[in-house]
Formats: C-alpha cells, structure tokens, sequence
C-alpha cells in the first residue's frame, strides 16, 4: 500500500557534482525516483557507483530533433529580419552604421534557439511519459557569464533544464526543487589549451608591428630559412608597397600563403580587436516593440519560451551596440589611414567580424573571405551566414562545396561571387606524406561535446551520450587488442577527464590520450591508421596525407555523393560496433568486404584541394587580384 502513494521524482543531473549533490540531501528516499544524465561525465559517475539511470537521448528522437533544428534556420532567419527593420526604423546610429544587430550575431542566436527549443522538446517528453510529481534540478551559485560579441550563450555552469522548468506552461503542476551548489572555484575538470594563451600574449605583443607579424606567421609557414629569404621582401613591401591587404580574425589559409603573397608585393595587417569586453550605452536597443516579434517565433504550441530566447538576445544586442561604438570609428580611421586594396578573412562567427566587413563596404573596400574548415559533403546552412555573408568573394576547397551552396546564395540574394581554389593546407600535407613504420598503430581523433549548446548545423546531430557511446565502443577495440593508439582530443575547453578515467579503469595502457601536448597534424605523420568519429576537416587533412581512414557516418552525415566518392578512399560505416569490428580485422589481416584506395583523391579533389595540380595559392591570388581589378563585382 504504502509504494502506491510514493512520490515520483525525477532528478536531471547534469555535472558530476550533482549526483553527490542530490544524494546528500536524502529526502527523497521515500519516492520513486528517476535519475536523468544529461551528460557523458555524469554517466560515468553513475556507472561507477552501479545505479541505475536513464539518458536523456532516451527520451527524444534524433531524426525529429534534426527536423526541428533544420526548420529552426528559417525560423531565426525571419526573426532576425524583422527584429533588424525595427531596429533601424527606430534608430539612427543603427541605420548610420549599417548595423544588423541580430542577423550578424546570427551563430550564437542559432545555438541559443536550438538549445532552448530542442531541450523544450526533450522536457515535454520526458513530463509526458514519467508524470513526474516533483522535478530536481542541481544550480550553481556562480554567476552567468555575460554575453559579449565572442561567446556562447550559456555558461558551463548553468543548468539549462533548470532555466526550461521556469517556463510555467512546460512545468504544469509539477514541483520544481532545486538543489544547490557551492559557488565552483576554478574548475580544473574543464581542460583548454594552455599554449593557446602563450600564443595569445605574444601576439598582443607584436600585434603593433605589421612587419614582425608578418615575420611570425611567414615563420611557421615557411620555416626559419625560408622567412630569411623572405625578411628583404617584407621589409620592402611594407615600407614602399601599394598593394596593401587588412587581415581579419582567424584566417588561416590566407595565413598559410603569406609567403606567396609577399612575393607578390602585397603587404598583410592583422587587426586584433583585443579586449571586446561590453561596455554601456546610452539607450536601450531592445525595446517593447520587439517583445510581440520575439513571442511570435519563441512558441512552440501552448509553450513561450521568448522570455528565456529574450533573455540572452538582449545581452547580445547590448553588447554589440557597444562594441559597434568602441570598434566603428576606430577601424574606419585604421582604413582611411591605411587605405588597403582589400580586406582578407576567413569565417565571420561573430557580430564583431561582420561589423569590419560593413566598415570596409562603406569605404569601398572589397571583403574576400576564405572557406574555413570541411564543408559540401553535408548541407549546413549556417555557413552561409558566418562565411558567404558579407563578403564580395569567398574561396571554396572545391567545386563540390561551391554546387551545395549556390542555389542558397542566390536565394538569400548575397552579392558574393564563389570560387573554387583549394586549400593551401590540405595541399600543403597532401605534398608531405611520407611512408615507414610509425609510432602509433592507430590515431584515434573525437570532437569537443555540445554540453549546453546543442544546436543543429547540418541533417545531423551530435547528442553528447550517445557520442560517448561511440567513444567507449572505439576505444575497447583497439584496446582489447593491446593497439598503441593515440587518442586525440578536441583542444577546446570542456569536460573530459571521465576519457581518462575509463582508459585507466579499463586498463588499455596502450592507449594515449592527448589533448594540447600535440597537435592532430602533426600526430598524422606517426599513425599508421586514422580513426575518425566526427568527420570534419580532420577527414580531409587525414585524405590529404594519403592514410588508411575508418571514417564513422553517425554523428554527422554526409550526402550520398559524398558518401560515394568517401568510400572510394576509406573505410566507411554508420554504426559504431561495426566500425570497431572493421579496425580489428584490419589490425589483425582478416579480409574486409570494403576495398578502398587511399591513393583515390576523388573525393579530396572535390571537397578539399581544387584540382589537386599544386597551385591552390597562385589560384587564391589570381582571385584576389581580379576582385581588387574590379574584374569580380564589388557590394
């Protein structure tokens, strides 16, 4: 009798802290309840201690969770036109700068939205088959990072089902406990890249001498006796050169040809926007008028969730208003003073990128962008807005980008002419491979997890669980057969010392993990197999040093073309155990029924190095040249 009056109680716990959390309180020992992971770290603990758990990927579907994220795109994409007209039919200094204070913060909005819209979905699910009485959820007593033009909208620490169940049509009847946690200090679970911060000092340093910058990148590009060759030629061109180029942001490829392009005459000047920390400003951008639009496209059947999408919206477009009036004028005056024949960049993510590129149109200044990272074998209609956008010319890997986007570019009436030229990097390794016994029987490369910012980018989707999964089922394989594997990590900044933890609890010392101590290009050149989970640009850089790839299609698809041109040259499949029992039988000779070639460049040629005639550079200048000759239509 007494078990049919026992309170349900569902507990999400989403970082290792919480399950402790939740079990030192003990006041639930008289209900029935649910344990909920949300994520890979908190499995883990749980699996350790023996008790039973759900996940949350057991309570969504992922093709629906693809669908809604794939219509998401339009979604937002209207939202932010119309929040845009208001905003410049009211404001002067936002039509003066020619500012689209949504539509240029249009990355983090995407992930904002989908992160709240999909976990809306996956909470309706889950009220919908437990009927919980009480949901608990674990906060931290830290406060929210402030959105500033480069972040993401949620903290690590923030509980994002905890924000949800604040939504009074999605929680119902239903009791909210939440438990608290001491304010973290600094939290050593979550590993970056310490280099990267070096790095990041020492070009804070030089970034005011364009000449020992210029030094710097020709340095890692050419080495040190080919940037002595070069040092006369850079002195010059900066010191009497006409054929002056902007540089900004991350621009890797244009980076990669610095050396090309100083033989050319050109002279390149990085612009570094330092600190872009918020500042105040004088009026209140997000106003009443844009409650009734937000509402309009924040509600998904009886539930509203424009508050919550509000919320960091209006962080968002504060803080891009000041940075648009620290940045504007000073960047205007850099380009006046400079007077450049054109400016150079790679993806634009953030509103501070596309805000460069409005100051350069109104000085006249062509905008040429370069394909940042794998694109084409998927349909990912955000690149788009963070790479096409803005920009006169952008340079595709390959014709096979250029064909999935063009329709799009058309339809979204961007005056950016597309051009397939290659990438000097993938050729840059494709011209290095080298054969001989290796110091690793395998290199085993994975992705960052999404955490709190799962979003949908592609007819794909990467649920944190479920790719831990895929982690353990590749690591047993080449475990239990004693490979010596490296296993690379993401160098972001996320919670993985729960990798570590199974390596050692399963004790495959012949397993390597490496996160920052080296990077994936250069692991390529000691591995004899490459394993890929997550194939992004870390396919085509494996293709392009000629190995033999096993390539997982689970956690992000690819088109039928690209899946047929793929398996020409590697090792293909979309379930994770079957791939594991493909490595094995090729690490200990028994036949396989797949045969590829890794010397097939099909695929690299459609989708990576354009042509593959060793020219990518002299391509990439020739672009340039005929948009600054006006041969390329200017914005």
């Amino acid at each position: 009798m007494a078990d049919s009056v026992r309170k349900k109680v569902v507990a999400f716990l989403e970082q290792v802290e919480d399950v402790s959390a939740f079990f030192e309180k003990d006041i639930y020992r008289d209900s029935e309840v649910l344990l909920i992971a949300t994520s890979p770290q908190v499995c883990h603990e749980l699996e350790k201690t023996g008790l039973p758990y759900r996940q949350i990927e057991d309570y969504s579907d992922r093709y629906e969770i693809i669908t809604l994220g794939m219509n998401n795109f339009r979604t937002l994409e209207s939202l932010c036109h119309e929040v845009d007209d208001l905003l410049r039919s009211r404001y002067f200094d936002v039509k003066k700068y020619g500012l689209r204070l949504t539509l240029d913060n249009i990355y983090p909005l995407k992930i904002l939205y989908d992160a709240l819209s999909i976990r809306i979905a996956i909470l309706s699910n889950v009220i919908a088959r437990e009927k919980p009485e009480t949901i608990v959820t674990c906060v931290r007593k830290a406060p929210r990072e402030s959105c500033n033009p480069q972040s993401l909208p949620f903290s690590y620490h923030e509980s994002i089902y905890d924000i949800l169940l604040g939504i009074p049509k999605l929680r119902g009847d239903i009791t909210h406990e939440r438990i608290g946690i001491g304010e973290p200090g600094e939290d050593t679970a979550i590993s970056g890249a310490p280099g990267s911060i070096l790095f990041a000092h020492l070009k804070e340093h030089v970034r005011h001498s364009a000449c020992v910058t210029a030094i710097l990148y020709c340095t890692r590009v050419a080495g040190i006796a080919g940037t002595l060759c070069l040092i006369p030629r850079i002195l010059i061109n900066h010191i009497h050169g006409r054929k002056k180029l902007f540089c900004m942001g991350y621009a890797y490829n244009w980076e990669n040809i610095l050396p090309e392009l100083y033989r050319e005459g050109y002279s390149v000047y990085h612009y570094h926007f330092g600190d872009t920390a918020p500042g105040d400003t004088s009026e209140e951008f997000f106003t009443p008028e844009l409650e009734p639009i937000i509402r309009k496209y924040c509600t998904i059947g009886a539930i509203d969730f424009s508050e919550q999408f509000a919320e960091r919206c209006k962080s968002f477009i504060r803080t891009s208003v000041a940075c648009a009036m620290t940045h504007t004028g000073r960047l205007d005056s850099i380009l006046e003073k400079l007077s450049p024949q054109a400016m150079i960049c790679g993806t634009k993510p953030y509103f501070i990128d596309h805000l460069a590129a409005h100051v350069a149109h109104r000085k006249q200044i062509p905008v040429v962008s370069w394909q940042h990272g794998s694109h084409g074998m998927n349909y990912a209609p955000l690149m788009l807005f963070v790479e096409t956008m803005d920009s006169n010319a952008h340079l595709f890997f390959g014709e096979g980008v250029q064909e999935v986007y063009a329709k799009d570019i058309e339809r979204l009436a961007f005056a950016t002419e597309t051009i397939p030229v290659g990438s000097q990097e993938l050729e840059s390794l494709f011209a290095t491979q080298t054969a001989g016994r290796r110091e690793y029987d395998v290199l085993y490369v994975t992705t960052n997890y999404m955490e709190n910012h799962l979003y949908i980018f592609s007819p794909s989707v990467l649920q944190d669980n479920d790719f831990w999964r895929t982690q353990k089922t590749i690591l047993d394989a080449v475990g239990r057969l004693g490979l010596k594997t490296a296993f690379k990590l993401h160098p972001g900044r996320y919670y993985d010392h729960h990798l570590s933890e199974y390596v050692e609890s399963k004790s495959y010392s012949c397993v390597t993990i490496i996160k920052n101590e080296r990077s994936y290009t250069a692991l390529l050149a000691d591995a004899d197999i490459v394993v890929i989970d997550f194939p992004s640009t870390t396919l085509l850089q494996a293709l392009a040093r000629g190995k033999t790839v096993f390539v997982l299609l689970r956690h992000l698809k690819f088109n039928t073309h690209a899946i047929n041109l793929l398996k020409k040259c590697a090792y293909c499949s979309e379930d994770p155990a079957e791939l594991a029992e493909m490595i094995a039988r090729y690490c200990t000779g028994k036949p396989l029924d797949q045969q590829p070639d890794s010397k097939n460049t099909e695929f690299l040629e459609h989708y990576g190095i354009h042509k593959m005639d060793g020219r990518v550079a002299e391509r990439a200048i020739s672009a340039l040249a005929a948009v600054i000759g006006g041969e390329i239509r200017t914005q």
